[in-house]
């Protein structure tokens, strides 16, 4: 199985930044408008992390993929301090993936300078995605 998380942010640099923390490196998509990276295991199954966003898009641009029935396991926001525009992006996201029925978590991260975003915090964030996407399986199942 393959599981795939978008990372939105409105900052190429910080999906960036967290990409290369966990993998080392990525790719950029062909259009320009963001990132993918992760682990394969060969077999189909692995671990796919995109990444995309401009400011005052990321909802949209979630919704966009979920309606055309792009499979995504969890959403995950990176944002700045002080961004509330993203914030209420990532709360109006919420409520959206709820009143339409989608088991999709969402996770908010505030992180702050590039220099704060190293391996172990990179790591913590996915962990905590990787925990709401556990547990809303298991609510579900």
């Amino acid at each position: 199985m393959l599981i795939r998380y978008l990372v939105l942010s409105p900052t190429a640099e910080k999906r960036g930044a967290f990409m290369e923390e966990l993998f080392g490196s990525y790719e950029l998509s062909p259009n320009g408008k963001g990132e993918k990276t992760g682990l394969s295991l060969g077999t189909g199954d692995g671990l796919e992390i995109i990444g995309a966003g401009e400011p005052s898009r990321l909802c949209s641009t979630a919704q966009a993929l979920v309606t055309k029935n792009v499979r995504i396991n969890g959403i995950l926001f990176l944002l700045s301090p002080g961004d509330e525009g993203s914030w209420n992006e990532s709360q109006r996201l919420s409520k959206w993936l709820q009143e339409t029925g989608k088991n999709i978590p969402v996770k908010t991260w505030v992180i702050g300078k590039r220099k704060e975003m190293d391996k172990a915090t990179s790591r913590r964030i996915l962990l905590a995605l990787i925990e709401e996407h556990e547990r809303l399986l298991a609510a579900v199942n």
